[in-house]
């Protein structure tokens, strides 16, 4: 075939026909790699195939690239929004959908419900590798001196500092002030940057989820659990006996 000439559509398929199936040599290969260096390919660039482009000839592609549409989707490479157009796309972007298909929560707010829903499934996933407080651990020799099994942080709604899933029992140990004891704190005290009562709200929905789901919760303050282990034990073994009395 001459330079300039084209294959006709007819010839084309019988080269295709007569190619299927068919792998080339690694010697074919090599020939028609060395063949595109320094040839035009269809789109009419060259083919740097074996090349490298200087630095100066970089920077003149780099800078007749800035503003033009082929090199960045939207044309704004090297330029900047202005504030009043900032503010416009910020406006029309409340209530939308992004390509993931979430509404965009510019201007919105969460629920207090939404919230505790929210922070209850994040603890679900979260990895706990914290050392055991005090009061666990005073409240984990107890049980171990009665011979109960039990399992800590259980993958349940509030993580249960101890949990005995064959009777469906949750204990909490909580800490006077990282908890805000009623007894001790007002519900306005501010604790770690949230009021009392906040702290005390998410405590109760957790207790109300887990009663949903046929869970008995036990939740013990740190005054109680200081002041007697063998009184708390003992209340917890009447509840098993209750759940399962052949045991």
């Amino acid at each position: 075939m001459r330079k300039g000439q084209r294959h006709t559509e007819e010839a084309k398929l019988k080269n295709r026909l007569a190619h299927l199936g068919k792998k080339d040599t690694e010697e074919t290969r090599k020939k028609r790699s060395l063949s595109h260096i320094g040839n035009k390919n269809g789109l009419g660039n060259k083919t740097w195939l074996g090349k490298h482009l200087s630095e100066e000839h970089k920077k003149k592609i780099s800078l007749a690239r800035l503003g033009q549409k082929n090199y960045e989707v939207n044309g704004m490479f090297g330029k900047h929004h202005s504030e009043e157009t900032k503010r416009k796309m910020s406006l029309a972007r409340i209530g939308n959908k992004n390509a993931v298909g979430n509404k965009i929560w510019v201007g919105r707010h969460h629920t207090p419900e939404s919230k505790i829903k929210i922070k209850t499934a994040c603890a679900l996933t979260r990895v706990y590798n914290q050392k055991d407080t005090k009061i666990e651990l005073m409240l984990q020799e107890a049980l171990r001196k009665r011979g109960i099994n039990f399992v800590k942080n259980y993958n349940i709604v509030g993580r249960p500092d101890i949990a005995l899933p064959e009777y469906k029992i949750a204990i909490f140990a909580d800490g006077d002030y990282y908890h805000a004891n009623p007894l001790k704190y007002d519900k306005d005290k501010i604790i770690f940057g949230k009021k009392a009562s906040e702290i005390r709200e998410y405590d109760n929905s957790i207790i109300e989820q887990l009663n949903e789901k046929g869970w008995m919760v036990f939740r013990y303050w740190e005054t109680e659990i200081n002041a007697s282990t063998d009184v708390i034990v003992a209340e917890i073994q009447e509840e098993m006996r209750y759940i399962n009395p052949n045991q």
